[in-house]
């Protein structure tokens, strides 16, 4: 899993190799990141790439850490895993949007829009958003 991470105050869990800098962070937090974790990936939009210090780029570069500009644009899902999954089943087993909505308790719109475009890239969980494979 790639983890968003908002500002250098935020905490970093334990088991992080891929990260996503919503802003650009010093090469004194990068260091103290890859002192606990094993950081393999780190993506970045454009303007953030931009705004990221020269220190911290070549830094990263010589640890071995990928920097790669990416673009993720839209709102993440607020649901769980399984129950999207469940949403995506009872609609393989031909269940009725509105019969969905009845059973899982989430609004026939939402169910149409996870079903229509399942490919979703991100979703929140633990507090945090999870960028998903």
């Amino acid at each position: 899993m790639k983890y968003s991470i908002h500002s250098a105050r935020q905490s970093l869990p334990a088991d992080a190799t891929r990260v996503h800098l919503v802003r650009p962070v010093s090469a004194k937090k990068l260091t103290e990141w890859m002192q606990k974790r094993s950081l393999k990936e780190i993506t970045l939009s454009a303007n953030c790439f931009k705004r990221l210090n020269p220190k911290a780029k070549t830094f990263a570069e010589g640890k071995g850490i990928v920097l790669r500009v990416e673009s993720s644009r839209g709102r993440p899902l607020e649901l769980k895993k399984n129950q999207i999954r469940e949403i995506a089943s009872l609609f393989r087993d031909e269940v009725s949007l509105r019969e969905i909505e009845k059973k899982t308790g989430i609004p026939k719109s939402t169910a149409h829009y996870l079903v229509k475009y399942a490919g979703r890239k991100k979703m929140r969980e633990r507090g945090g958003i999870v960028y998903l494979k």
